[in-house]
């Protein structure tokens, strides 16, 4: 009788069953998730043949490890994507439109469980060190007024004290934390350790605009309250330190750790420093990349040093697809989101299909390959069946179980049920099925605008056959299109998709 998929760590001796295979644990693995801002699956050279970046740490990566080659990030935006990782819970059920300013509200519930509270509910040390980017809980000067009158930041309408303390990340599971609120391109341009901002942001940035806003990637970036000792050049290599001091002290507590490690890189402004510039053949963006690539390979040294790495879950990964500038791929003859359609913010693959490589020397095979469907959202109930602890039943609310995915031999014939992913606006939806994906209401970049008379009203592709998604075969499906989309419409009724939910 086919065994069945059964995870669980116990304190002294853990085994992980699969498939007629048994691996044994002294312990639950570490588990690192190393997050790129604005990334695509072609910026690893290993995945693209006509690369103009080397990324030789993360191809090693993918030979020690396992590559996914379909995972998703559940949207094609940063805010919503980094919402549905650490919720489980698909974005477009807040909605959340577009991405969060460094001045927003906290946009995860203190109650909600997250893969930090999860985890530490499973005894792990827990810690964010990087881009926030949901939202946080400033506290104003004038008690009776708004910290700004709009989510959009003017200087004229600001109301925050930075002395005080800023809630919103260690309430909702992490132990530690030291974040850029939202990245290098929004203000407050500082860092927030563990609730407090280390520098007072007692500079002004002028918005820096050359050329056109939309295509000058290089230099772009709004103004804002600055930190004296904020470089935009520099932040990369400060969380890459910050990230080495965790792990050469985390150890010392005996507790397994996690550590979400979310870049401001490859996101514009495309601020490498100086001894990377010039050194790819995709300008400042390849050259952001291969920065990228060194850094992540200081903290892969780290882990070493401190005899961390045998059991740890190392994954990197990026929040969304890379952003193409116009006449960038003919410039430089570099396809970011190599072999999909689209870029960040739209419907297609190539907004939300992102790299997703794994290594965990103890249980995935080196140089292994997973074509399995997997989402952003799937890391908490995934996590929480590795480190065996049991999720709160009324959250995660669309977060399915794909450790098999991780596992030393992968099923093939398991898969995850039908998933939904979001462009850049919440009313954008599409559902993936197997190799079938709908966009069920229409069009453009969104996939929202209306069908014309000569269109089917949706559009359906078979990514197997047709990964750039230039056949709609809508109309010669009716049945599938039909039950697509009232799954669909099921999904979002209930407000759930992950079975065993419980609402109350």
């Amino acid at each position: 009788m086919r065994i069945l998929i059964f995870i669980s760590f116990l304190v002294c001796n853990s085994i992980v069953a699969l498939n007629n295979h048994a691996v044994a644990f002294q312990q639950p693995p570490n588990i690192i998730v190393i997050m790129a801002d604005d990334m695509g699956y072609g910026d690893v050279s290993a995945l693209n043949p006509q690369s103009k970046i080397q990324t030789p740490v993360l191809d090693q990566l993918i030979k020690d490890g396992r590559n996914f080659t379909e995972a998703h990030t559940s949207a094609s935006l940063c805010t919503p994507a980094r919402y549905a990782f650490l919720t489980g819970r698909y974005n477009f059920r807040t909605g959340l439109s577009g991405v969060a300013s460094g001045y927003s509200k906290p946009m995860i519930e203190y109650d909600r469980e997250t893969l930090a509270s999860v985890l530490k509910k499973a005894g792990y040390s827990t810690a964010i060190i990087g881009k926030w980017h949901l939202g946080l809980e400033w506290k104003p000067k004038n008690p009776n007024m708004p910290i700004y009158t709009t989510d959009s930041y003017t200087p004229e309408n600001l109301n925050v004290d930075y002395r005080k303390p800023v809630k919103g990340v260690n309430e909702i599971g992490f132990d530690y934390s030291y974040i850029s609120p939202a990245g290098n391109n929004l203000a407050p341009f500082c860092f927030i350790e563990n609730g407090r901002v280390t520098e007072l942001p007692t500079d002004y940035f002028e918005p820096q605009i050359t050329g056109k806003y939309a295509e000058d990637y290089e230099n772009r970036r709004n103004g804002g309250d600055k930190a004296p000792g904020y470089l935009l050049s520099s932040t990369l290599e400060t969380i890459t330190n910050k990230a080495v001091d965790y792990l050469k002290d985390t150890p010392k507590d005996g507790k397994p750790f996690f550590l979400y490690l979310p870049f401001t890189a490859p996101h514009f402004p495309w601020m490498a420093q100086q001894q990377f510039r010039g050194t790819s053949k995709a300008g400042a963006y390849g050259d952001f990349m291969q920065e990228i690539d060194a850094r992540v390979g200081v903290i892969l040294d780290a882990l070493k040093k401190q005899n961390l790495d045998k059991n740890t879950l190392v994954i990197f990964t990026a929040d969304n697809g890379g952003a193409t500038p116009e006449n960038f791929l003919s410039k430089y003859g570099h396809e970011m989101n190599k072999g999909r359609r689209g870029q960040k913010s739209e419907i297609w693959e190539g907004g939300v299909r992102v790299p997703f490589i794994a290594r965990w020397p103890a249980v995935i095979s080196a140089g292994s390959i997973s074509y399995q469907a997997i989402s952003f959202v799937d890391m908490l109930a995934t996590f929480a069946k590795i480190s065996g602890v049991t999720m709160d039943s009324k959250y995660a609310e669309d977060s399915e179980d794909v450790s098999y995915a991780f596992s030393k031999n992968i099923d093939a014939k398991q898969s995850r049920k039908a998933m939904i992913n979001q462009s850049g606006s919440a009313s954008g939806l599409a559902i993936l099925e197997q190799n079938w994906k709908l966009i069920p209401y229409g069009y453009g970049k969104h996939g929202s605008d209306s069908a014309t008379e000569t269109q089917p009203k949706g559009q359906l592709y078979n990514l197997l056959a047709d990964p750039m998604e230039t056949k709609n075969l809508y109309n010669e499906n009716p049945k599938l299109v039909k039950r697509l989309t009232q799954l669909l419409e099921t999904y979002k009724i209930q407000g759930f998709s992950r079975s065993g939910v419980v609402t109350y």
